[in-house]
């Protein structure tokens, strides 16, 4: 199946902290067909909220969600079902999204409404260059990954329990596809432009392609695919979802997005700077 839907050292800090606590994706988002890991971090550690996790660079500490984002437990709606189903939790002004295992991810919700709801928990959106350093490690596809890349549908949080990275983050490849803060204009991304969409033949040291091959799968890059368009302006996927097989990972990046699609294999997580 084929869709439409993407190294630089990096010094590790080591916190250990022993403690007691332990589309509808196929309608927009199809799928088609050597990096480091040098951070650490901490499960559960005092220095982050519960239910997130400590992930530490050399100029960077930041408080990332364990699990997807769910809706919280004041949310009239505890299993999105269509976009109706965010609209009535959004227009709850107490619930707020939350990070718990076996929870069914927040789906059909835009990147606006994704960013709202972060800032409801007292969060944010991660950028693409945060999602790229807490999602280091996970199984790729192309690994036989135990992620959720190739099913017919969405899993609860942590369903898949060796989908997990060294960091102790879950799911960051596949299930679904995770929002991530930033615009694409034209294809230009910040300062530089973005290739076309193709398979990943080289990316920059935050995980986004440099370089991209329109027919040509690249081992090195785990066969992840890059999709952008030259004409106008998009939000950023990351990762993939259940249906992306190798097509998604941690090179798969859908830099085409339009900032209101809302859809069934489309979620996000939350991250808190930690200063």
């Amino acid at each position: 199946m084929r869709s439409k839907i993407i190294k630089g050292t990096i010094v590790v800090v080591v916190a250990v902290v022993l403690t007691t606590f332990g589309i509808d994706a196929a309608d927009t988002l199809q799928n088609r067909g050597g990096t480091l890991l040098s951070q650490a971090i901490t499960a559960n550690t005092p220095e982050c909220p519960d239910g997130m996790v400590l992930v530490t660079s050399s100029d960077k500490k930041l408080c990332v969600d364990m699990f997807e984002a769910a809706p919280g437990d004041s949310c009239p709606e505890a299993t999105i079902k269509t976009v109706l189903s965010t609209r009535t939790n959004i227009d709850a002004v107490s619930c707020s999204p939350k990070s718990a295992a076996g929870s069914q991810p927040w789906t059909y919700v835009s990147f606006h409404q994704a960013k709202e709801l972060c800032a409801r928990a007292g969060h944010r959106l991660p950028t693409s260059e945060e999602w790229y350093l807490f999602s280091l490690g996970t199984p790729d596809p192309r690994q036989n990954s135990p992620c959720n890349t190739d099913s017919s549908g969405l899993r609860g949080s942590s369903a898949e329990s060796s989908c997990k990275n060294p960091y102790g983050v879950y799911d960051a490849i596949g299930n679904a596809w995770e929002w991530v803060d930033g615009t694409v204009k034209d294809g230009q991304y910040g300062d530089r432009q973005l290739p076309e969409s193709g398979y990943v033949v080289t990316a920059d040291r935050d995980g986004l392609a440099t370089v991209t091959h329109p027919d040509t799968p690249n081992p090195d890059m785990h066969d992840d695919y890059f999709w952008s368009s030259s004409e106008g302006e998009y939000g950023i996927l990351r990762g993939g979802y259940y249906g992306s097989q190798s097509d998604g990972g941690l090179y798969g990046v859908q830099a085409k997005s339009e900032l209101s699609l809302a859809s069934g294999a489309v979620g996000f997580r939350c991250v808190a700077d930690k200063l």
